[in-house]
């Protein structure tokens, strides 16, 4: 009877209170932070973290920002900071040894759009150097408004180099005999399964003088304070510079860190150096959680060395991430060694 009382009451109670329901997938769909605090009428900069070695494509997340600087990743964020009408200036953080030509052309191209006079949609850029902004680092930067690097910055890098591993006396030490079709003598121009020819090699030398040369005169047309493309050659030819050093050879406008690019970006927007602003972040990235390994395919988050090893040992991973830089088989606008400060 008891039992019966107790299953009555229970029904009475349910029947005569609304019951929220919450639905699995209306969980996952959350975002990881709420921002409905941040006041919208603020003024806005975006800032843009260019990280990693460039390469043609999205780029891929990694524990330091990136490991490869997609093109297209890059591209996009600066289109859309250029065409958002709230967005005063466009910080560019570069943490780049650089990386293919093409790719670095493409970065350049739609900085260019941006600060050139005649741009319809025309906003400062200014760059701000992290550890290193070297070669493609560089060239990705030299057209911005203003260019800004720490004393210890790695930069310059003015140069372009080509390589292409080979592996024939490892395949013919293994035993294995690569036998090629193909249409055009220079058809396997780029492949690993035999040694360049005389003809080869001068073809490849040629592209990379053309390159050099075009290299520098992106950084004339880019710098006011650097005119001759002919003494170039002493602060290029792949010359390294600390970031003290590249302003000394006018590479670099002003010594300064992150912080000291946003006032820049502020002054140069309009606003006093203490005005509040709001900070617009690209490319936006979300953090590895397994809800996102059941969202939809175009909503994972990619999954980091330092998600799931011990930080000493991703940080030691993190060489291969040059890998396909490398294996990528383009003339490169790379810095060929990587310093590491502590």
């Amino acid at each position: 009877s008891s039992d019966v009382c107790s299953s009555d009451l229970f029904n009475n109670y349910v029947n005569n209170r609304k019951i929220n329901v919450i639905r699995w997938n209306d969980i996952i769909k959350k975002e990881t932070y709420e921002n409905d605090w941040v006041t919208d009428n603020l003024p806005k900069i975006a800032v843009i973290y260019a990280v990693g070695g460039i390469m043609s494509g999205e780029s891929k997340p990694s524990s330091k920002g990136s490991k490869v600087m997609g093109d297209e990743t890059i591209t996009k964020a600066i289109i859309k900071a250029r065409e958002d009408k709230s967005i005063k200036s466009i910080v560019i953080r570069i943490d780049s040894g650089g990386g293919s030509v093409l790719a670095s052309d493409k970065i350049w191209r739609e900085i260019k759009r941006t600060t050139d006079s005649k741009s319809e949609n025309k906003k400062p850029v200014i760059v701000s150097m992290s550890d290193v902004a070297a070669s493609g680092g560089y060239y990705i930067a030299c057209n911005a408004d203003t260019i800004m690097a720490s004393p210890t910055t790695i930069t310059g890098s003015i140069g372009v180099i080509w390589g292409r591993l080979n592996f024939t006396k490892l395949l013919n030490r293994i035993g294995i005999n690569i036998e090629g079709v193909k249409q055009g003598k220079n058809a396997d121009f780029g492949s690993s399964s035999h040694l360049l020819t005389e003809e080869e090699k001068e073809t490849i030398f040629n592209v990379i003088n053309s390159e050099y040369e075009n290299f520098k005169s992106k950084v004339v047309e880019g710098r006011d304070e650097i005119n001759d493309i002919n003494a170039m050659d002493e602060i290029a030819n792949g010359r390294v510079w600390t970031g003290k050093d590249a302003k000394e050879k006018k590479l670099v406008d002003l010594e300064g860190g992150f912080l000291d690019a946003i006032n820049v970006a502020k002054s140069v927007s309009g606003l006093h150096e203490n005005s509040d602003v709001r900070i617009v972040e690209y490319p936006k990235y979300k953090s590895f959680s397994f809800l996102n390994l059941f969202k939809k395919k175009d909503s994972i988050a990619t999954i980091k060395f330092d998600d799931i090893l011990p930080k000493d040992l991703s940080n030691r991973l993190e060489i291969l991430n040059l890998v396909p830089v490398i294996m990528d088989n383009e003339v490169q606008l790379l810095m060929p060694y990587q310093i590491i400060l502590n």
